[in-house]
C-alpha cells in the first residue's frame, strides 16, 4: 500500500468542496467492527440516512472489497443503511479483461460470490433491489 501526499491531494479538491470532503490516508480492513473499516469510519463521521452517501470501492484486493460489498448487500451494518450510490471496480472473470492480466490467479469465487459475468450481474441487481444505486466496471 502506498499513501498519498496530503498536500498534493488537497491541491486538486475545489475550495467549495473542502468543507464537505473527507480524506482518510490509510488502508481499510474487511471486518465491519475493526477500527479501520469503512463501516466504523462512517459511524465516526456521524452520517445519517438524511445524508447522501456515495461510496467508491476500488482497492484491487478482493479479500477486502468483496466482504464490504456483501455487507452492503446483506444490510448487516449501519453503513449498509447509509449508502445511496455505490461504485465498484469488481474484478471478475471478464472475457475482455482476462487477456490483460486478470487471468493469473483470479479465483472462481470469493466469500461465496461467483467471479464471472453472471455472478457480477446478480450482485449488482440485488444491490439495486435493495435500493442502492450500484455501478461496476469494466
Amino acid at each position: 500500500m502506498s499513501l498519498l501526499n496530503p498536500e498534493q491531494f488537497w491541491r486538486h479538491v475545489p475550495p467549495r468542496w473542502k468543507p464537505r470532503y473527507h480524506f482518510f490516508n490509510k488502508g481499510i480492513t474487511a471486518s465491519p467492527t475493526d477500527a479501520d473499516s469503512v463501516q466504523t469510519l462512517t459511524k465516526q463521521l456521524g452520517l445519517t440516512q438524511n445524508d447522501f452517501v456515495a461510496f467508491k470501492l476500488d482497492i484491487d484486493t478482493p479479500t477486502i472489497e468483496i466482504p464490504i460489498a456483501l455487507d452492503l448487500l446483506n444490510g448487516n451494518s449501519h453503513f449498509a443503511e447509509l449508502v445511496d450510490e455505490f461504485f465498484f471496480e469488481l474484478h471478475f472473470r471478464c472475457e475482455i479483461m482476462m487477456p490483460c492480466g486478470w487471468d493469473s490467479g483470479m479465483p472462481d469465487k470469493v466469500e461465496g460470490l461467483r467471479l464471472d459475468r453472471p455472478g457480477a450481474l446478480e450482485l449488482f441487481r440485488d444491490l439495486r433491489r435493495r435500493g442502492i444505486r450500484a455501478h461496476f466496471w469494466p
